[in-house]
């Protein structure tokens, strides 16, 4: 009766999975379906912004067929030509200052790269590996290194600057060992 009611269970479980196995698959094959979709219709949306834009860059030569056509009125063709000739240009060089500007602007790859190890080695230091202050002394147990820094009345260290550096602390465990 044991061996059924195991079997029985492990039925049951490898009955779930193979269903979960299949919502996986129904999902996957969901999530192709749609994008295949999409794609059909960036596609067809892509074909449409191409024939507008080749629309738009005809309609600009119009533009500048009738500009030169509308000065030639009072100018010679020649020279309404040259004007909307040398107000293209004056655009175009605006256009280029405007450009470099901006391209200047940019922070290059490795400065980014080196603020942002930067900041992220600051805030490391400042929030998960702050440092410590030292452990206070026992009391009555003042060391050499208490002993240079000590500040006489008027806030200055009593030890003459240049004079001997502090020595490292030792735990009692560490004068003890020695």
């Amino acid at each position: 009766m044991n061996d059924g009611a195991e079997r029985g269970w492990g039925a049951k479980i490898r009955d779930v999975g193979d269903a979960f196995l299949g919502v996986i698959r129904a999902e996957v094959a969901a999530l192709f379906d749609d994008l295949g979709r999409s794609g059909r219709a960036l596609v067809g949306a892509l074909v449409w912004v191409a024939v507008a834009a080749a629309i738009a860059f005809w309609s600009v030569g119009l533009l500048v067929y009738v500009a030169v056509e509308l000065l030639a009125l009072v100018l010679p063709r020649w020279g309404a030509a040259a004007i909307v000739l040398g107000v293209f240009v004056l655009v175009a060089v605006v256009l280029v200052l405007l450009a470099k500007k901006r391209l200047t602007s940019i922070e290059p790859p490795n400065a980014t790269l080196r603020r942002r190890m930067e900041e992220n080695r600051r805030w490391w230091n400042e929030r998960v590996a702050p440092e410590e202050p030292d452990e206070p002394d026992e009391v009555g147990e003042p060391d050499e290194l208490d002993a240079m820094t000590e500040l006489d009345g008027l806030g200055a260290p009593s030890v003459p600057l240049g004079s001997a550096s502090p020595t490292r602390r030792t735990s009692p465990n560490e004068e003890s060992e020695r």
